[in-house]
């Protein structure tokens, strides 16, 4: 009788955890944005934890941080790491005198907000910058998000600057360097650069009227 109480009182112990452990959910998704030629498209993968009580806030965190993320379940602050980095492009947008919705376009396109990307070209973070870019514009880590947005806007207002304010060249010269932009005078005749300019063109105009 003892023996069958036992097996008993673990079966229950088990479906109360168990039910404790359906309180919380998860969501994940899948994202691919492409790069620019001799790029490889980056592929994310994320986990949203939130409370069983729908609560409007989540923390969204990277595939590599699973197993912490099911350890502590919800950090204190629940904010999505992505709101961290777009303070940090909405700062240097306007430190560069650039509109931070184009920013979080071509964020958006580069790395779809992982900091962690990397290229087989070896473009690295955020806004996917070339180790030679990054030393240009003064970057140490381009892993470190702060310093990766900061690198890549001043390098995007660099060439709105060099190609007379002209946002398509722009993008274009970011995607497939300002040497092919001069060589071709023009958007140069590679499909993936002019997909990614019309699609950091679609998303930028998209966030625009999204804002009126």
């Amino acid at each position: 009788m003892m023996t069958r109480y036992f097996h008993i009182n673990i079966i229950l112990l088990t479906i109360v955890i168990t039910g404790l452990g359906l309180g919380w959910g998860y969501a994940t998704y899948d994202s691919v944005s492409p790069g620019p030629p001799g790029r490889d498209n980056m592929k994310t993968n994320s986990i949203c934890l939130y409370e069983d009580s729908m609560s409007e806030e989540c923390s969204e965190i990277t595939l590599g941080q699973r197993m912490m993320a099911a350890r502590s379940m919800v950090s204190e602050s629940c904010e999505p790491l992505s709101i961290s980095y777009k303070k940090i492009a909405f700062n240097r947008a306007r430190v560069y005198s650039l509109e931070p919705l184009l920013v979080n376009a071509v964020i958006t396109i580069e790395s779809n907000w992982n900091p962690r990307a990397r290229s087989r070209s070896g473009a690295i973070g955020l806004m996917q910058l070339m180790p030679a870019t990054a030393r240009e514009m003064g970057v140490r880590d381009p892993f470190n998000p702060t310093e990766n947005i900061d690198g890549g806007v001043k390098y995007l207002r660099y060439l709105l600057d060099r190609f007379n304010g002209d946002l398509a060249l722009a993008l274009a010269a970011y995607n497939a360097g300002p040497g092919r932009i001069e060589t071709y005078q023009g958007i140069p005749p590679f499909k993936e650069t002019q997909q990614y300019v019309n699609r950091v063109l679609n998303l930028y105009n998209g966030y625009r009227i999204d804002s009126i």
